[in-house]
């Protein structure tokens, strides 16, 4: 029989995010006391489509972490990092082998677990409850089980990932350490009643949600939260009444619109609008097989990139400020991170032969930020402005040009330069219902084109339509006005 302290040292956490639309994943570790769990489980948004085992013989999964391609969770089984593509499918049971340290490090005997996973696009980290960070890259090279050194008796569990910094769930404490590694932290918030070191956290809006355990068991289980800003190690107000009257909450993932959380003594996965609390449901999927890890499809909402400098005519060696604006049609979660500005080899910029920017709310919709550009040479300039996503939003990019010098060398009749090609982001559509596809369709600039649906079955009606299939596919750019066409099926039966 584990203890309550070695159980939750595995506690998971799901710092990825996705929009409306996106699966819901969670690990069935089991209950705390008793035989444990090795499936882990998938839902559609809406709590339909169970599936459950998801993954079999997932090897005692806790912490569990999704991107656009691969569903990654700590198998705490044989002290891996396993892998598996988002169709269940390639299961890895040891993508990263010896994912923790099995030789005593600064004096610790090698007894830790993963307790926490979260990925960036480049890296996935993972924390290791006797007391440090670990960190591979995304194909799994370069392993590196002590990356951050936490130091001892500081069991980190929970950790989320933002461009610059790493926040982790410490002993009575949640602190920040830079993305780029190092010992170096501040403290973001500390609460000597915290029972353990909270599980879950999740970094959205300024703030940094967690999940906890206050004395006295059952039903003093609360996710709080606290502004993400650096306070230089001294404690922050933090809101433990943010969510209360929980159980055992261990994992936690948002969408951008909910918050949700696994909570495993309640055998239940919750979920409550960040907008308005009232609108929570304690047992939105109940699970008797003790949820831990908790995970929302990431990347799964398109993005739109487009770039336009000013002024977009100047002479060889002049400055043009150029901005790239990042939108999002399908959910209303800003996207953030950086965008990368590139030009041809006669255009540096201010900083180099390119640059990048951090992306900032626009007052005008989505979010932007601006670079300067100065092309050397006489003609058409191109300007290509990469966002690099978040977890929440994919990768998108948009081009512009810059006429440099007289229209002549441009090959225009005029001072005015062409406008940039528009296109359209195809969204995301399967498993909406029609209408709604609809609306994403045409809010995204592309038009809706042939939509086939299924014949009627005998004796009975058709239950509700959803997407099954679009062409093209959600995320492509497309010219805009593309049609897409659309194959409709029955809405799945919940189970």
């Amino acid at each position: 029989m584990r203890s309550l302290v070695a159980i939750l040292a595995v506690a998971a956490v799901a710092v990825s995010a996705a929009p409306a639309g996106a699966y819901v994943y969670w690990s069935d570790f089991g209950p705390l006391f008793g035989s444990g769990g090795s499936t882990l489980v998938r839902a559609n948004q809406d709590a339909s489509g169970l599936r459950s085992p998801f993954v079999s013989g997932a090897g005692a999964p806790t912490a569990i972490a999704v991107d656009g391609q691969y569903l990654y969770w700590a198998n705490t089984a044989t002290n891996a990092i396993a892998r598996a593509r988002l169709d269940g499918s390639n299961i890895d049971p040891t993508f990263i082998p010896g994912a923790t340290a099995t030789t005593a490090v600064s004096g610790r005997s090698p007894q830790g677990q993963v307790a926490g996973l979260a990925l960036d696009g480049h890296y996935i980290y993972w924390t290791d409850n006797a007391g440090f960070i670990g960190r591979a890259n995304l194909d799994g090279s370069g392993k590196s089980p002590t990356w951050v050194d936490t130091g001892k008796f500081t069991a980190p569990f929970g950790i989320a990932i933002t461009p610059s910094s790493i926040y982790v769930g410490l002993y009575g404490s949640i602190a920040k350490f830079p993305v780029t590694g190092g010992a170096s932290h501040s403290t973001v918030a500390t609460d000597a009643n915290w029972v353990l070191p909270p599980a879950g956290l999740v970094v959205l809006g300024g703030y940094v949600y967690y999940s906890a355990q206050l004395p006295g068991g059952d039903g003093h289980g609360i996710v709080g939260r606290v502004p993400a800003g650096d306070v230089n190690d001294s404690p922050t107000p933090h809101d433990n009444a943010f969510i209360t009257g929980l159980d055992l909450p261990l994992g936690l993932a948002t969408d951008g619109t909910y918050l949700y959380w696994a909570d495993n003594s309640a055998n239940a996965i919750g979920r409550a609008r960040l907008a308005a609390l009232g609108d929570r449901t304690d047992s939105f999927v109940q699970d008797s097989g003790g949820p831990f890890g908790l995970a929302v499809d990431n990347a799964v909402d398109p993005t739109a990139t487009t770039v336009a400098c000013t002024p977009a005519s100047v002479a060889p060696g002049a400055t043009t400020t150029c901005k790239a604006t990042v939108t999002d049609a399908a959910s209303s979660a800003a996207p953030t991170g950086n965008v990368a500005f590139t030009g041809n080899a006669t255009t540096p910029f201010l900083g180099g032969a390119s640059t990048t920017c951090t992306l900032t709310a626009d007052p005008a919709g989505g979010a932007s930020c601006v670079v300067g550009a100065i092309p050397q040479a006489a003609g058409t300039a191109p300007i290509t402005a990469e966002y690099q996503g978040d977890p929440v939003h994919a990768k998108s990019s948009g081009t512009t040009s810059v006429c440099v010098g007289a229209p002549n060398d441009c090959g225009q009749g005029s001072n005015t330069p062409p406008p940039p090609a528009k296109t359209c982001t195809v969204p995301k559509v399967r498993g909406k219902s029609l209408a709604r596809a609809k609306k994403l369709i045409r809010k995204a600039g592309c038009a809706v084109g042939k939509v086939r649906r299924p014949k009627k079955p005998s004796g009975r009606r058709l239950r509700p339509l959803v997407v099954a299939a679009q062409k093209p596919g959600g995320g492509r750019a497309v010219p805009l006005g593309k049609k897409v066409t659309l194959r409709l099926k029955e809405r799945p039966r919940r189970h």
